[in-house]
């Protein structure tokens, strides 16, 4: 009997042991409110990918093109990973947006643009406003053209424009985007590298 009760005693040691140490292991209220309300967050920023065709592509410089090419990939992961809406934009008959890119989108099914914006005679507002979207990045070509226009006409709309010189290009015939990026201050947040724009985003 004296054993048996010495068991006993020595069983109820361990599972208020086993207990105390579990139970530091549990989310506080504040802990569980603060993980619920992320999982319950919507995304606010969409990105919005312009005229990345084949037919544009010959004008670009090849190790420019190339080069922000893997910049676009590691941006296009970024908005999967944080479940960011993305629209693919296409001017018709100039052919697929790029397979680098495509091979990256899940459902690739772009938006046919009539003008150079991608916000002019599409229904583009209306999707972002239906998502209650507030950011827009925008990625493409050409970086002096349709990609500006675009930021310009989402300034006006009200959104906040994220753009980087990493994700965008131009034709070798245009002004170059390095030229266009007095225009792009005056409408957008600029950030030196597509690094920077992504760590902004993760620290919001």
């Amino acid at each position: 009997m004296k054993k048996t009760l010495t068991n006993l005693i020595l069983a109820s040691s361990l599972l208020v042991s086993t207990l105390t140490n579990f139970s530091c292991t549990i989310p506080s209220s504040f802990d569980l409110e603060k993980i619920t309300r992320q999982s319950q967050t919507k995304p606010n920023t969409a990105l919005i990918i312009i005229d990345s065709q084949y037919t544009f592509l010959h004008d670009i410089n090849r190790y420019e093109l190339e080069t922000e090419s893997d910049n676009q990939v590691e941006v296009i992961k970024f908005a999967k990973k944080n479940n960011f809406p993305i629209y693919v934009f296409e001017i018709e008959g100039k052919g697929k947006t790029r397979k680098k890119l495509r091979e990256e989108l899940v459902n690739y099914k772009p938006i046919t643009k009539p003008h150079s914006s991608a916000f002019n005679k599409t229904n583009l507002d209306k999707l972002l406003k239906d998502q209650e979207i507030k950011n827009v990045i925008l990625m493409g070509l050409n970086a002096s053209i349709c990609v500006l226009q675009s930021a310009q006409d989402a300034n006006q709309k009200d959104y906040k424009v994220l753009i980087s010189p990493d994700i965008i290009q131009d034709a070798t015939y245009l002004a170059g985007k390095n030229e266009s990026l007095e225009e792009y201050k005056k409408v957008a947040k600029l950030f030196r590298t597509n690094d920077d724009l992504m760590e902004y985003l993760s620290n919001q």
